[in-house]
């Protein structure tokens, strides 16, 4: 269940007022799991074996923004959209993106804001608005994925645990072999058997590069509405 996300709820804080017309608040996100994450490898934001990634989708139906997920995922948006803004995060940091309309990442220099809750099953995340993309909040999908923290880089690929035939000390099993078979343990979505049915690829891939390999082969992640 540490591995199970369970909802994603966003809210705005703070805007304009009549005092302070420019300002534009915060946008934060809850990422909520199943049973309470545990910290064996004492990170410092108090859990140790997730890596959670938000991909946002700030134009839905224009297919805008990158469709690649972030490296090492094995896994791309829909067909039908882009992600624009991504997070990602572990016990240990975290990072920003922003891409561009036709798909160009950029790392942005800000900090993350994020703290484990007390109930040690959400994860909260604060996020300056001036940080996300312009337009419409009300209309915005979220991507939401949760993949396994390797701890010990020089193991992993991207700092996740890599993903094998056969499970062992340092790596997942369930694998097919298939050099695009996707690093996601867990998608949000709120109907059952959705996520199985988007993160299964057509046709396997045996040899190359992961990010090498043309989107259209790789497996998709659901683009969902929040709470």
């Amino acid at each position: 269940g540490t591995y199970d996300l369970a909802g994603l709820t966003v809210r705005r804080l703070g805007g304009p007022t009549e005092a302070d017309p420019d300002a534009v608040g915060q946008i934060q996100f809850e990422i909520t799991f199943r049973e309470p994450l545990v910290n064996p490898w004492s990170a410092p934001a108090g859990f140790s074996h997730q890596t959670i990634d938000l991909y946002l989708d700030a134009y839905p139906g224009t297919e805008t923004g990158a469709h690649r997920l972030l490296p090492g995922r094995v896994a791309a948006t829909p067909d039908s959209s882009g992600w624009d803004y991504a997070f990602t995060l572990d016990g240990w940091g975290a990072s920003q993106y922003l891409a561009g309309a036709s798909g160009e990442v950029t790392e942005l220099e800000a900090g993350l804001d994020y703290t484990l809750l007390a109930d040690r099953r959400t994860i909260l995340v604060t996020v300056d608005r001036a940080s996300l993309p312009p337009g419409d909040e009300t209309i915005w999908r979220y991507g939401v994925a949760v993949l396994a923290n390797q701890a010990i880089p020089s193991l992993g690929i991207h700092g996740l645990r890599e993903l094998a035939t056969v499970p062992s000390r340092f790596r997942l099993g369930g694998g097919t072999g298939a050099i695009n078979d996707p690093m996601l343990i867990d998608v949000l979505h709120p109907d059952a058997g959705v996520q199985e049915e988007t993160l299964t690829y057509e046709t396997p891939v045996g040899t190359g590069s992961p990010d090498d390999i043309d989107v259209a082969r790789l497996a998709k992640i659901p683009m969902v509405g929040a709470r």
